[in-house]
């Protein structure tokens, strides 16, 4: 029979395997961002998002004075 306990430690080790899977898709996520032959631009100015700021935020809609501007809000 399980307890409490043993079923927290199994939860947690459950965890800790999918967050690693994770991390490494998103590890290997950036050099597809990086090599992308098409510009985005951002949604609020229209301006080019530079393709650092894709590598560091893959999914990114805003350049980063346009998000520094709505998290101020």
């Amino acid at each position: 029979m399980i307890d409490a306990a043993d079923k927290v430690v199994q939860d947690d080790e459950r965890a800790m395997e999918l967050f690693l899977q994770s991390r490494q898709r998103h590890q290997a996520a950036p050099d597809a961002w990086a090599q992308r032959s098409d510009e985005i631009h951002c949604l609020d100015c229209g301006e080019v998002i530079p393709p650092a700021r894709l590598v560091a935020m893959p999914h990114t809609k805003r350049c980063q004075p346009c998000a520094s501007d709505v998290e101020r809000r």
